[in-house]
Parts: C-alpha cells; structure tokens; sequence
C-alpha cells in the first residue's frame, strides 16, 4: 500500500508510488498469534546497541521478477499519517503499519509495478508490543491502496476538448466492466457531455481494458477566467475505480489545465531598433513567436510586452523564464519548464533565468530580457514561458491539440556591420508610409559628429545632428523629409557621417 497525499501533483511531496519517487511500501506485519491491531513496538525499528540496518532486512521485487534485492532501501518511517486509506484508524506510535522508503531512480519500476516485499528476521530485532519477534516472510504482495487521480490536463482556451491522463488504469465501477464516460467527472460552470478513450491498458483483468487517457468535451468552449477558476473532480466516491477497486476520492480535484494556453500571451518584442510606428513598416517589433516567420531582434535589450487575457485575474503576479538554445535533454518534445508541474512533463529545466515586470498596466506587463546575456548572440533563439499566479503559460504548435506544447520563441539576429562602425538599414524608403532609414555608428573616442543629407547634386537637404558626442554607441533616423520637414522628390540620397575617426557616406533611396 502506499501513503498518498491525493491532491497533490507533485510525486516527490506526496510520496507516490512512481517512477520519481518509490516510496512507502507498507504492511501490516504483526506477529501471527496477535491480533492485527496489536501493533509493532517503534523501539525496535532501530533498537539501540543493535548492529543492524532494519530497512535492510526488508527486499522487494516487482511480481515476476528475481531476485528480491534490498538495493533501492533507503529508510523507514513508522507514522503513517493518512489513515482514511486503511481499515484501521490507528495511532502514528507502536502501531501495526510502517513504510520502506526507496530511493528515487536508478531501478525500473514505476507507477503500475506490482511488488512483493520479503522480510528476513535474521537481520533485524523487530519485536510485537508484547516482545515477541517478527518472524521472517517470503513474497508479501504489497496491496495497492493508492486510489487513482488524474496526472495531466490539457485544454486551450476556446477550446472544449480537455486531453486527461490518469495515474494508472480506470474503470467506470469497482467491477472493471464499464468505462468510464462524462458522468463521472464533475466541473462546476462547465459540464462534461462526452468522454473518449485514446488509450487503454492491459494491465488488470476486467472485461475492457482500463482507461488511460482520453479527451472530456465540455458543453462549451473554456474561457481564459475558467482556465484559471475551473477544477475538474469525480462525480462521487464510487464514479472512478483502479483495477484494485480502489475509488477516486471524492474530494479530489485537479486544476482545470496544469498549462495555461491562451490566458497570457506575448504581444510584441522590441530591440529599440525594431519598434512600430518608428522607423515605417521596414523595422517593427516582432509579433510572430513561433521563429516561422524568419523575424529576428537585435543583440541589445529586448523589451517583451504580453496582456493577460482573462479580465478577472489581471491583479495575479507574473514572470517571465526564459532559456538560450536549451540543452538537449531537457525535453524531447522541445518544450521545457522552470519546476516540476506533473510527471507527464519535462523535468525542471535548471538553466532559466527570470525576469520581472519592469511595467505593470491593468493586464499588460512589460519584461526586459537583457542583452548583456552572453547566451544571447546571433543566430541563437531565446526561449520563453510565463508564468501568472502558480500557473505556468506556453503555445501550441496544434490549435486543435492541446498536447503540442511548445515554448515562445524569439530569434536573435545581427546587423552586419558596415566599413568605418557606420551601418545603415531600411535604405529603401517611402516617406508617405512613414518609412525611415536607420543609421547607427560607434565612436571610439568623443568629439565633433555632425550628420548631414546631401542629394544627388551635392546640395544640403536636411541635418540630422552637429554638436559634441562622447565615446558609444548611436542610432539616428531619416524619414525623407528636408529642413522644412517637407518630403523631398524621389531619387537617391546621400547621408554623411564626421566624427573623431570617421568620414562615411551612405546611400538612401527615396521612392514614392
């Protein structure tokens, strides 16, 4: 039997019998000649002057499979602290349960392992309360008295297709001969109406296979609000049963989503050269997260801007983790998190670095992903999700398929730079859209700079800058207008840079 905490997602807290966390084998072992509830004397777990390792003395085996190795021990405890799963209500001391812990990885059982434990009183002085040995036994099945829950859940706002996983094969009665169907879920403010099995289970006998995962159809589509409110719980304590006929608690719930799709989303991005209603529609910010568009930001300061969709919970904290070409390993799938979230998603990813709103109005939230990152370089893709109140955000690549997570992604892009640290873009204009050409330059050292527009015929047009500068980096603009502000003719334009070490002209092309 095991000792679950049946609200809680994360394996490794509650102390679930799966493959991050094997732990809490546990069995009445009660000396023969006393009755059940007699008890084992704490004491003698780890009796004083003894030379023994009690947790030793134990083995286990999945059914099956030889030998019984006491490899994997790792402890005992003696207080079981949840005693609704068990027929007894006995105290934490001198009671008649205890728990072998096993050590997180390194085996290959996992969640749906049948086990045997075996006990070897040669190696151990575990007494009855009356002082009597525990003797020793061969292949004790270990009886499964975790009740099922639900390890993942998946739904897209707009959506009424909620995708489930289950912690191990269910049956719509304690009998394993009906499946089960959207009457045994319940979800307040938005009704299942239709259950379908996408995969089943052998394991168990039964006269169908036990549900593994499936897709809910609610009765409407789910709103960013619901994907933040909803909890999703079994319609009573005998709606769900595992092939022990353990129930699903009644009082379980589980979030709605364990992913928010479509409640906080990324806007735009902008390295202050890519901005909108700037330089024209030449150089705007990037509004396409997917990396399809062959859109890239500059290696400077990026300023992220994302709006929380769901009106009610506009006032929730955010982050924003981000990642530079992820390490392989993180995740197969190419999508990562900052934490642990369910056993059916990657592990923590534990290079990521967060950033906070710089910026709060009403559900808008402004981050800064900082260019002095020495990840961040041409070529590399910044990799991002958020994240608002506990609830973690991300994209699918599948509008229809809410298993297609994928982070948010930002390609990063250089400008190549031109002779003598002066570089141009957008050198192809038309002022009656707002085009403007872009025109950056380092100095090395201060000085005099001045900036001027010629035409073809050597004329002076416009001045874009005279006046002392220090030692940095500068980026001014043109929007083909001259020192009236009136738009000049089409043709070709020159523009020419002075400063300490530099004398550069670059060309501008004006059409309309």
């Amino acid at each position: 039997a095991n000792t679950p905490d049946a609200n809680a997602n994360n394996p490794q807290a509650a102390g679930m019998w799966d493959p991050q966390n094997l732990s809490n084998i546990l069995g009445n072992l009660t000396h023969p000649n006393e009755r059940a509830n007699e008890g084992i004397r704490d004491l003698t777990w780890s009796y004083p002057g003894d030379s023994f390792n009690e947790y030793l003395a134990f083995s286990v085996a999945e059914v099956g499979v030889t030998p019984l190795i006491n490899t994997y021990n790792s402890g005992i405890e003696t207080a079981v602290g949840d005693t609704s799963l068990f027929n007894d209500v006995l105290p934490d001391t001198n009671d008649s349960y205890m728990s072998l812990t096993l050590q997180d990885t390194g085996h290959s059982w996992g969640l749906l392992s049948e086990m045997y434990v075996s006990y070897d009183n040669s190696s151990a002085y575990i007494t009855d309360l009356a002082g009597n040995l525990l003797p020793s036994a061969s292949k004790i099945p270990a009886i499964e008295r975790t009740p099922p829950r639900i390890n993942l859940s998946l739904i897209a706002v707009g959506k009424n297709r909620l995708y489930v996983t289950f912690s191990e094969p269910v049956w719509g009665d304690a009998g394993k001969t009906t499946d089960i169907d959207s009457s045994d879920f319940t979800i307040t403010g938005n009704s299942p109406v239709d259950f379908t099995v996408l995969e089943r289970s052998a394991e168990g006998s039964g006269a169908i296979q036990g549900a593994v995962e499936g897709y809910l159809t609610l009765s409407s589509a789910l709103t960013a609000d619901q994907a933040l409110s909803l909890q999703i719980q079994p319609a009573g304590a005998d709606a769900i049963f595992d092939k022990s006929q353990n129930a699903m608690q009644s009082t379980y719930e589980h979030r709605i989503t364990d992913i928010g799709i479509g409640v906080f989303e990324p806007v735009w991005a902008s390295d202050n050269i890519h901005r909108d209603d700037v330089y024209g529609s030449g150089v705007t910010s990037l509004r396409d997260f997917t990396g399809a568009d062959g859109s890239k930001l500059l290696d400077n300061d990026i300023t992220l801007e994302a709006s929380i969709l769901a009106p009610s919970y506009t006032g929730l904290p955010t982050k924003l983790f981000y990642d530079v070409d992820p390490p392989a390993g993180v995740s197969e799938s190419g999508f990562w998190l900052p934490s642990y979230v369910s056993i059916e998603l990657p592990l923590p990813n534990s290079d990521v670095r967060t950033s906070d709103p710089t910026r709060i109005q009403n559900g808008v939230r402004d981050f800064v992903i900082p260019g002095n990152d020495s990840e961040i370089e041409s070529g590399a893709d910044v990799e991002f999700v958020m994240r608002i109140g506990d609830l973690y955000t991300a994209r699918i690549t599948d509008p229809d398929d809410p298993r297609t997570l994928a982070p948010w992604v930002i390609p990063i892009g250089s400008i190549k730079q031109q002779a003598g640290d002066v570089t141009i873009l957008n050198n192809v204009i038309n002022p009656t859209q707002g085009d403007k050409t872009i025109l950056s330059y380092s100095l090395k050292s201060p000085g005099t700079v001045t900036i001027n527009v010629f035409n073809l015929g050597g004329d002076l047009v416009d001045v874009l800058f005279r006046g002392s500068q220090g030692a940095g980096d500068y980026v001014y603009s043109w929007g083909g207008t001259n020192r009236s502000g009136n738009i000049v003719a089409r043709g070709i334009y020159f523009i020419r840079v002075v400063g300490p070490g530099i004398d550069e002209f670059r060309k501008v092309m004006v059409v309309k």
